[in-house]
Parts: C-alpha cells; sequence; structure tokens
C-alpha cells in the first residue's frame, strides 16, 4: 500500500483533472528525490538489524552456556573457544620471546 493510494480517493473527489495531474507530478517528484535516503536508511536497518541479532546471539550464548541443543550455539561456543585457545597460545609465545631477550 503505497502513500499515493492512501491519498488518491481524497484528492480525486475534491480537486479537477489538471490539479490532480499537478499533485500527481508533485507527489512522483517527491518520491524521485526520496528514493536514495530510503534505500540508504533500509541498508543502515538492515546492517543494524543483523548486529543486533548477532549479539543477541552471543548474549544467549553466555546465559545458556549448559544448553547446547541447537546446533548455533555449539557453533558459537567451539569459536569462542578456539579463539580463547588461540589467544593464549599467542600471550604464551610473547611472553617465551620477551623472556629469551
Amino acid at each position: 500500500l503505497s502513500a499515493s493510494s492512501l491519498y488518491h480517493d481524497v484528492l480525486s473527489t475534491t480537486t479537477t483533472v489538471d490539479e490532480q495531474n499537478t499533485v500527481n507530478a508533485i507527489q512522483k517528484e517527491i518520491e524521485q528525490c526520496l528514493l536514495p535516503t530510503w534505500q540508504w536508511f533500509a541498508t543502515i536497518l538492515d546492517s543494524f538489524e543483523s548486529q543486533v541479532r548477532f549479539g543477541m546471539t552471543l548474549s544467549n550464548l553466555v546465559h545458556n552456556e549448559a544448553d547446547t541443543t541447537l546446533h548455533g550455539n555449539r557453533f558459537l561456543k567451539n569459536l569462542i573457544e578456539r579463539t580463547q585457545v588461540e589467544t593464549k597460545k599467542k600471550s604464551t609465545t610473547n611472553r617465551i620471546t620477551n623472556t629469551s631477550t
């Protein structure tokens, strides 16, 4: 349902054909001007939504560590554990390198 269909019935009963054509032309011009802004805004909202979903998933993973019924939770838990192991390995390697010099 577009804005033009919402206002079409109201405007067509109180205006002449020329006035209606003028209103339609103005509305099309405004829609054309605002289209890039709406497309940009939709892109931003999609990105924001995905970040919020990811954050919620991580939050649920932390709060439900014992619950591994969902494949996604197991995947994320394993990913976090591997990252922590790699981080510990790097810090241990850095400490050995620093103490030997």
